[in-house]
């Protein structure tokens, strides 16, 4: 029932061991996985990361045109980072090497620090929880 273009972003990236799924989705929920079964879920209740999680989001959604719509989902290359942006019209990619996006040589470079200013927070708070 949501009026909005984009629903929901996974910024994916391939390590060499594991791959890191950063979910953000237009509610504010968040959450972070690792394929090896690690991650952090329901983040999105504190306000930061519920902030950037839309923040994110939004800026995905001023990114669709350089995207291509796709069936498939397989997951990025080590060294990569593969965006998927869920809409109510279908699914959006993007594979692109990550140290294009990292060093700014990139159309998606944006997105790519929103996804890790968002990444620093749940860490952020993941740490504090655990030194309590």
């Amino acid at each position: 029932g949501m009026d909005v273009p984009v629903l929901a972003v996974l910024m994916e990236t391939g390590y060499p061991e594991v791959v890191a799924t950063l979910v953000a989705v237009a509610d504010g929920t968040t959450s972070l996985y690792y394929s090896n079964g690690g991650g952090t879920i329901g983040s999105g209740e504190i306000k930061q990361i519920h902030e950037a999680s839309v923040n994110l989001v939004r800026k995905a959604g001023a990114n669709l045109d350089k995207m291509t719509q796709t069936n498939e989902f397989p997951l990025p290359k080590a060294g990569y980072t593969r965006f998927y942006v869920v809409t109510q019209t279908g699914v959006f990619s993007r594979e692109v090497l990550e140290g294009d996006l990292g060093n700014k040589r990139h159309e998606l470079s944006q997105m790519f620090f929103k996804g890790h200013e968002l990444i620093s927070y749940i860490r952020s708070v993941e740490e504090n929880r655990s030194a309590k």
